[in-house]
């Protein structure tokens, strides 16, 4: 079977569901002053939040990339430093159900309590 008679199966509903979900919501990068100062690994790092997951990317010349449900985020910790504070980027570590440890640390992006809130939000309206 092709993806096109896979799709005739879905209800519209379903449909609905995945285009929802095709389209990010938000991108986050690390801020343009850290990544002039950063390793490589931090330079490619982004933090991409959909309606139903999150996507961490991470690397230029060696690529990874993690996925977590929204459904499955518990705690959302936000840390800034001084300067970070005063320049809007920060540090945000993403734990899951069932760990112990961040599930996903997102080091030095742009507006970390926007990103925040956002998961946030998402998670709310999932539930």
């Amino acid at each position: 079977m092709n993806v096109e008679t896979n799709l005739n199966h879905l209800n519209s509903n379903e449909v609905s569901k995945m285009e929802m979900d095709s389209n990010p919501v938000y991108t986050f990068r690390v801020h343009w002053l850290k990544g002039i100062f950063a390793p490589s690994r931090l330079i490619g790092q982004k933090l991409i939040v959909y309606r139903t997951k999150l996507i961490l990317e991470t690397g230029i010349f060696r690529k990874d990339e993690r996925i977590i449900p929204i459904s499955k985020v518990t705690d959302i910790r936000v840390t800034k430093g001084c300067a970070a504070g005063v320049l809007g980027y920060g540090n945000i570590y993403i734990e899951t159900a069932g760990t112990g440890s961040s599930e996903i640390s997102v080091v030095d992006i742009d507006s970390p309590d926007y990103a925040r809130d956002l998961i946030v939000h998402l998670i709310d309206q999932n539930e």
